[in-house]
């Protein structure tokens, strides 16, 4: 959608310009805007159920606010949580771009915390 939207003033202003290269460019400035995008903390934060954010706060306790490995079933012992609700916050904390999150296998799951609002205990 955006990158019809830059195509079209793009076209506008730059008439000379052929389609086909102004379809790069707009894609290439929406991967750029796509990269630099901050994470959205609010809407995640906004997005999570009461269950979810008992288990944010746990896992961030966990990580002592920091970053590290974790067991998802050590986190799902710990919060006594159904892993659905578990799988369902990693899958937001990855959408909103909160934290890096790297499966490990065996070895269990890697994260660190990008949003600053994260880094400090919730209530």
């Amino acid at each position: 959608m955006e990158e019809k939207n830059i195509i079209l003033i793009m076209k506008k202003y730059l008439p000379y310009i052929d389609d086909a290269v102004l379809g790069k460019i707009a894609q290439e400035i929406s991967a750029l805007k796509e990269k630099t995008a901050e994470p959205d903390y609010i809407h995640f934060y906004n997005s999570l159920t009461i269950i979810e954010k008992k288990a944010l706060k746990i896992l961030l306790e966990l990580l002592n606010y920091k970053e590290g490995t974790i067991s998802i079933s050590k986190l799902i012992e710990e919060t006594q949580i159904s892993r659905a609700v578990i799988t369902n916050l990693i899958v937001k904390i990855q959408r909103d771009k909160v934290m890096e999150v790297i499966s490990k296998g065996v070895k269990g799951t890697y994260f660190k915390i990008v949003a600053e609002e994260l880094k400090e205990p919730i209530y």
